[in-house]
């Protein structure tokens, strides 16, 4: 048996590290998901897109014009510019990546210009990056910002679902773990899935008509979720 003096210790240990460990998380979570928005921009602009980075161009534009629309938290809307320059000084400004392609080579020490001739050997794609990381920036901004009808749609079928949960308590109806679980398993895929889409994939969305028809998904598995938790909690 443990002594009170370890488990205390273990437990201030986890409830210390607790928020490093969810903010490391997060930044992985990030990070994969910025790599992605890369790949898969580069499979579009060298595979799919016959006009080159145009159409990657186009959806900055597209998505920068959106931020100046109603939908959304504002507060949110009005960080996208910040975010994607910001993450773009950080990922190509700061560590000199642009200047160093932008610089007259005659005016650089040998080494660099094996750097600069290195950084011009993989232009186009850098180029990409660059494009998919502003785009990436904008649109985890917009992303959160229309965030709002999803967690009303979870909140509604939420308490439908308890609602339901009441009724079968006292009515002696059945529980159902593996109903209750899926259905949280399957939020977390559907707002996952939505997450990478939108911000990854650099085609076209409506926000406003998916984050509602995402939110009405979400309050049916909520619901269900909610109306199979455990009877005598």
């Amino acid at each position: 048996m443990a002594s009170k003096e370890a488990t205390l210790h273990g437990g201030y240990a986890g409830a210390f590290s607790a928020p490093f460990r969810y903010l490391a998380y997060l930044t992985v979570l990030l990070a994969g998901l910025l790599l992605a928005a890369w790949v898969i921009a580069g499979f579009m602009v060298c595979q799919i897109w016959p006009d080159g980075v145009r159409p990657l161009e186009a959806a900055i534009t597209t998505t920068a014009a959106d931020l100046d629309g109603l939908y959304g938290l504002p507060f949110l809307r009005a960080e996208g510019v910040t975010w994607a320059n910001g993450l773009y000084h950080a990922l190509f400004v700061a560590p000199a990546i642009e200047q160093i392609i932008t610089a007259d080579p005659h005016q650089l020490t040998p080494f660099d210009q094996t750097v600069q001739r290195f950084f011009v050997s993989m232009l186009s794609a850098l180029q990409v990056a660059m494009l998919a990381t502003k785009l990436y920036g904008l649109r985890v901004a917009l992303w959160l910002s229309a965030i709002l009808p999803v967690v009303l749609g979870y909140a509604v079928g939420m308490i439908d679902g308890l609602v339901e949960r009441s009724i079968r308590r006292y009515s002696g109806g059945r529980e159902s773990a593996t109903l209750y679980h899926r259905a949280k398993y399957a939020i977390a895929g559907v707002v996952g899935v939505s997450l990478f889409l939108y911000v990854c994939v650099p085609i076209t969305f409506d926000l406003q008509r998916g984050s509602w028809v995402i939110a009405a998904g979400i309050g049916v598995l909520s619901r269900l979720q909610w109306k199979y938790y455990k009877k005598y909690v």
